[in-house]
């Protein structure tokens, strides 16, 4: 079997061929300055996490889950993500150790897949999406919110983000009507809701429920 390179000897070659003799002083820059940044960028989640949770942590997490997070936060330097950030880590470290909620590793890869725009339209959905709690029986029902509602507040490029946050199993695409005998693909109408693990996520990159969940009254509101 024929042994790849490593990822620093392609580099190395790649800026030899673009810059010639000396670029490996350029590399070595170039790495100084990429884990400079990483730093930095530790640093102010850090300091967003210490606003969050002042005091000492109720428990600690694994390798398996600290490893990978703070590989994938450190490469954020918006602060508005590094924020969700900081609430994910803050969750976790403030579990109750009979609590429901964890910091699951698929949390880590969903929020390294997050823009700006997509925590936004998830905010919207999670807090839009749902219309209250049925008296009869504690359940919820969904609100229907179609694409163009949606662009409607975040531009045209929602329908791309809806995708990407159907792929990432924090939405969903419903039915806004039944079926009918005899319907054609063409006749039916999809509206927007979020799906469980969205609702989990959102809940634990925002620090807080949605504001539906304050609003409950069915049986099980207690």
């Amino acid at each position: 079997m024929t042994n790849l390179p490593s990822l620093r000897t392609v580099g190395a070659s790649l800026l030899h061929k673009l810059l010639g003799p000396g670029s490996e002083h350029v590399g070595e820059i170039i790495g100084d300055f990429a884990a400079s940044w990483r730093l930095r960028n530790l640093a102010k989640l850090n300091a967003k996490l210490g606003r969050i949770l002042p005091a000492t942590p109720a428990m600690y997490l694994s390798p398996r889950v600290a490893l990978p997070l703070l590989e994938k936060a450190s490469y954020e330097d918006d602060d508005y993500l590094q924020e969700k950030w900081a609430h994910l880590i803050a969750g976790a470290l403030a579990e109750d150790p009979d609590g429901d909620f964890s910091l699951e590793v698929t949390y880590i890869e969903i929020m390294n897949q997050m823009t700006r725009l997509d925590c936004r339209v998830l905010e919207y959905v999670s807090e839009q999406g749902v219309e209250g709690v049925q008296e009869e029986d504690g359940s919820y029902a969904h609100r229907e919110l179609s694409i163009s509602e949606l662009a409607e507040s975040f531009g045209r490029m929602t329908h791309i983000v809806v995708e990407k946050l159907v792929s990432l199993g924090v939405v969903q695409r419903v039915l806004s009507r039944p079926l009918r005998a005899g319907s054609t693909a063409s006749g039916f109408e999809e509206s927007i809701a979020p799906t469980v693990l969205g609702l989990n996520f959102y809940a634990a990159s925002a620090g807080k429920m949605p504001g539906w969940m304050s609003n409950r009254v069915g049986p099980d509101a207690e």
